[in-house]
């Protein structure tokens, strides 16, 4: 269930029922998150972007709203099942940020957070580069991005929490380890600084219609969003 009903629906904000009025506060996108939960549906997600669109902003779907994983922070003390997806971007948001923020989630939410991962199309002058990357070295940055975050998760073990309070002793530090990762886009040392949730994994799951991303996917993505509205066209590209 997406959790931003007007990104695909046009002029549905439009409706005098639609709630748009309420856009910006939690109850609304909590009201659907439980109906979501009740229904017993696998997850909710919400896509975002790091920009404005200005063409689009007149029209009302010009800008991302309230940031994913904080609004799914705090949808995760309201439901008890239902899996949490936040949209984080392998090109903006560096691994260690990345990864920490979505083990919080997953504490947070006692195993339910699950990352979508995006390249994103837009928005690299907010960040100061000169220009957005082809699709190939978008995806070529995230598939780094991604092995850096997973090896991050696993750099300190939940294992690690020994909790020995007779001798004193929290953390085994022999089970947390440094990953001296040194790649074509991210150096990162480790480890990263929160334990890593043993009782679930985090799934993986992208949404890139070109063929990069595609390829991407089946290499890295526990599941695949369809990025086209109908059955028959994501079948024509190969996707089902």
């Amino acid at each position: 269930m997406s959790l931003a009903p007007t990104w695909l629906s046009g002029n549905g904000w439009r409706r005098p029922d639609s709630g748009i009025d309420a856009g910006l506060t939690t109850d609304f996108y909590l009201d659907i998150a439980k109906r979501a939960e009740a229904a017993k549906l696998d997850f909710v997600f919400r896509p975002d972007t790091l920009f404005v669109n200005m063409d689009l902003l007149g029209k009302g779907a010009g800008f991302g709203g309230l940031d994913s994983s904080l609004l799914m922070a705090a949808i995760s003390r309201e439901t008890s099942h239902i899996g949490l997806l936040s949209t984080v971007s392998t090109m903006f948001m560096p691994p260690y940020i990345l990864a920490r923020q979505i083990m919080s989630l997953h504490w947070l939410s006692k195993g339910r957070a699950g990352w979508n991962i995006v390249t994103a199309l837009d928005g690299s002058d907010n960040f100061g580069l000169e220009g957005m990357p082809t699709s190939q070295e978008r995806y070529a940055r995230a598939t780094e991005c991604t092995e850096v975050v997973q090896r991050l998760w696993q750099s300190f073990p939940e294992s690690a929490i020994v909790r020995e309070s007779d001798i004193g002793r929290l953390i085994d530090p022999e089970q947390v380890k440094a990953i001296d990762h040194l790649g074509a886009h991210f150096s990162v040392k480790g480890p990263l600084n929160i334990a890593g949730y043993s009782r679930a994994p985090v799934p993986l799951v992208q949404a890139g219609a070109s063929e990069p991303g595609r390829e991407f996917a089946t290499r890295v993505a526990d599941a695949f969003l369809p990025p086209h509205r109908t059955l028959r066209r994501q079948r024509s590209l190969g996707g089902i």
